[in-house]
């Protein structure tokens, strides 16, 4: 009965707008155990909320977030010690984004219950970003394979100029994806190109991480600038690869952003660049146009009626999304532990409500030798190594004991 009536206590507290405990959220703080506005941190929520809708993109809401330098709420504690004040990560951001707090209710056990403190975000804004995540959450549901979209549609053609169109197969309940000459434009006299989606769609993404991280070759494209300009450039472009290398998302955005056209030939394949939107992604101007061109040797092999292109310098065999997933989310973890070089792994884990010991492994993750991370992003990883045996190796520091260890060697 008396734990009943306490029940009943915080809920009727809760709603006549007491705050009875917990951590405050951004945008509040607590006087005489009520929530009021901390104008400061309420212009973040807004601006967050502001730029999902704008983005329409957790993930690159977090990268942008990240960039700007925008952090969590600081709460100092009684043993003086701070938990906050870190980078935004996924589980905080959808937090935030659905806390009815922030429009001037309660919720208890479930309910909503008007509050008496004052909401932040007007009733329009978080309509329309409820909409978004539910839309997004819907649009996940329905596509088994939105991993997997066809990152050159549109853009491929093959090696007469004729437009390629994405296909695929289900062999064994696996789907393979292809890029094939599309139907309208195949004749006996020039049968139909086909390749494997994947193998290409790496070897695109393979020839850009290389060129933005190549400071002589961008050198040369850049032409006289700066020192300062340029340290600038090599700084964006080297950025732009990570992202390239680490997120789905990015790989579509920026492909589609600066890859004018792909097209096949029977002993190569031409990437040609758009020279303007390098430019703006890199923040700098391009002079020298030449190396707007890159490529990527293949072979071509005549099947029948059709012609098959397979890549002949053993780029992105079989990728592996979930470890590639896991590679960022160590990386943004080492990151979150480094910018936080007071707390430790403890603290940092109970402020994101993560599992202390997952948040540990990541970290030991994100040390992997440089060889071993490049060879999981370009599908040559062994074909034991998964998500679930990376996080459950005690890692070695030395890069030579991780590559036996983990069947590289």
């Amino acid at each position: 009965v008396t734990g009943e009536r306490i029940r009943d206590k915080v809920a009727a507290s809760r709603k006549k707008g007491m705050w009875m405990g917990g951590p405050v959220p951004l945008g509040y703080d607590v006087r005489d155990r009520k929530l009021v506005i901390n104008d400061a941190d309420a212009e973040i929520v807004r601006h967050v909320f502001q730029r999902y809708v704008a983005l329409g993109s957790g993930q690159a809401l977090l990268d942008e977030l990240r960039e700007q330098g925008y952090r969590t709420k600081r709460r100092p504690q009684a043993d003086g010690s701070v938990k906050g004040g870190i980078p935004f990560a996924r589980g905080m951001l959808f937090h935030l984004l659905g806390n009815r707090v922030y429009i001037g209710e309660t919720v208890h056990k479930g309910t909503a219950h008007p509050g008496e403190h004052q909401a932040i975000i007007d009733p329009e804004l978080w309509q329309a970003v409820q909409h978004r995540i539910a839309d997004i959450s819907i649009e996940r549901s329905s596509r088994s394979n939105a991993r997997e979209a066809s990152l050159l549609a549109g853009i491929i053609v093959d090696g007469h100029g004729r437009r390629m169109s994405p296909s695929h197969a289900v062999k064994s309940g696996r789907r393979y994806r292809y890029y094939i000459t599309h139907a309208s434009a195949i004749t006996d006299d020039a049968p139909a190109w086909r390749m494997p989606a994947r193998d290409v769609e790496a070897a695109v993404v393979s020839r850009l991480t290389g060129m933005l991280r190549d400071r002589s070759a961008l050198r040369k494209m850049v032409g006289d600038v700066d020192a300062t300009a340029l340290a600038s450039m090599f700084t964006r472009a080297a950025n732009t690869a990570d992202r390239l290398d680490g997120s789905t998302y990015h790989r579509r955005t920026i492909v589609a952003s600066i890859v004018r056209r792909v097209a096949l030939h029977d002993d190569e394949m031409i990437i040609a660049l758009d020279g303007a939107a390098l430019a703006t992604m890199l923040g700098g101007p391009i002079e020298d146009r030449c190396h707007l061109m890159l490529t990527a040797p293949i072979a071509r092999v005549r099947r029948g009626k059709e012609v098959k292109l397979v890549m002949t310098d053993g780029i992105a065999v079989d990728r592996d999304e979930q470890l590639i997933a896991l590679l960022t989310e160590a990386r943004a973890t080492r990151e979150r532990v480094l910018a936080a070089p007071k707390l430790t792994i403890k603290d940092i884990a109970s402020a994101s409500g993560q599992c202390r010991k997952r948040l540990a492994r990541l970290v030991e993750v994100a040390y992997l030798a440089p060889d071993i991370v490049s060879a999981i992003m370009n599908g040559r990883q062994p074909p034991a190594l998964s998500t679930r045996t990376l996080l459950a190796a005690r890692l070695p520091l030395a890069w030579d004991q991780q590559k036996t260890m983990l069947g590289f060697a």
